[in-house]
């Protein structure tokens, strides 16, 4: 059996505080779940997407490679589109980058949208479920 996949960086970005918490003790308080994959990881939440995108720079200054983003549908001002486009705008290197779209079930154009960007790995439906992202990140491996 192959190594899973371990992130340096958990980037949370959702709507709101009860998603926060809800993504974060599934991706990183669960580590029976995950093992290893996320023993090593700093996890980072935003709800404001242009804060995000203000120290993404930075931020790949510090942590180089192997992030995990999950990225909201429903975020302020923005759709999860649109800050991938502000980052690829702004010459930002997504190569390292797994972003995974927290989306509500059958939302068809999101799929459609996401071959312009390969970084997207794939989707989880709202509600979260453990099966369910375990599946789905159970295919990143090294």
């Amino acid at each position: 059996m192959r190594k899973m996949k371990e992130y340096n960086l958990l980037v949370l970005l959702v709507d709101n505080d009860i998603a926060f918490f809800m993504c974060e003790d599934l991706f990183v308080t669960s580590k029976d779940l995950f093992g290893e994959m996320f023993s090593k990881t700093t996890t980072l939440g935003y709800m404001k997407p242009s804060e995000f995108i203000n120290e993404f720079e930075q931020l790949q200054k510090v942590y180089k490679e192997n992030w995990l983003i999950i990225l909201d549908i429903d975020l302020p001002n923005y759709n999860n589109y649109d800050v991938l486009k502000d980052l690829a705008n702004n010459n930002a290197n997504l190569n390292d980058i797994d972003v995974f779209i927290l989306t509500y079930p059958n939302t068809k154009i999101n799929i459609e949208h996401s071959n312009k960007f390969p970084c997207i790995k794939g989707y989880f439906s709202k509600p979260l479920l453990e099966d369910k992202i375990k599946e789905e990140l159970g295919y990143l491996r090294l």
